[in-house]
């Protein structure tokens, strides 16, 4: 039976809800890039991540008092330094 404790299984959790949240925000943005682009020139949804430093540039240019981006850095950052603590705590 897969014996696993309860503490790094919390905190890989957390990290799981922190990186599905920065995606969710990046979602968001790449929205509102969208709909500031013309029909011609938006950004597919598909294979995306391949052009998300473009998405966040042109975010930046678009929106700058915008604070999505240091949010959406922010709980990445964290989802993935939980997710590394949560494997050196022993989660399989």
């Amino acid at each position: 039976m897969l014996k696993v404790e309860v503490f790094p299984l919390a905190v890989f959790c957390v990290a799981v809800s922190c990186v599905l949240t920065a995606n969710f925000i990046f979602y968001v943005i790449l929205g509102e890039v969208n709909g500031r682009m013309a029909p011609g020139k938006q950004i597919s949804m598909l294979f995306v991540s391949v052009r998300y430093f473009e998405v966040v540039s042109l975010h930046r240019d678009l929106f700058p008092s915008s604070r999505k981006r240091v949010v959406m850095t922010v709980v990445g950052a964290t989802g993935l330094m939980s997710m590394l603590t949560a494997f050196f705590m022993g989660f399989p």
